[in-house]
């Protein structure tokens, strides 16, 4: 058995901590937002990212590409990048709650 030491420990102590003030806060965050992001991507194309971010895009090529977003909260991003023209988007986030969301 391998013994942690004191950093991983901390470490440890506070993601889950993170993870539960997300899990906790995820609710009011999706009840304040949901409808008004659910209405904005209801319109074909719809990207909530600016012009600096979509250009870094365009100048990667993300074009049929598969893309993995970490710390992907509601998605909303993830969602802009797949309206970029992405191909196969993942979504990975600490809170369970956001994710469980829009699978």
């Amino acid at each position: 058995m391998i013994k942690e030491n004191k950093n991983q420990i901390a470490s440890k102590k506070y993601t889950e901590s993170n993870k539960a003030a997300w899990n906790e806060v995820m609710p009011l965050h999706q009840k304040a937002a949901k409808e008004r992001w659910d209405n904005y991507f209801m319109q074909p194309g719809f990207v909530c990212l600016d012009e600096n971010e979509r250009g870094h895009l365009t100048r990667i090529g993300i074009k049929g590409k598969s893309v993995a977003h970490l710390c992907c909260n509601n998605g909303i991003e993830l969602l802009s990048i797949k309206n970029l023209g992405a191909g196969d988007c993942f979504g990975f986030d600490l809170s369970n709650k956001p994710t469980l969301e829009y699978r």
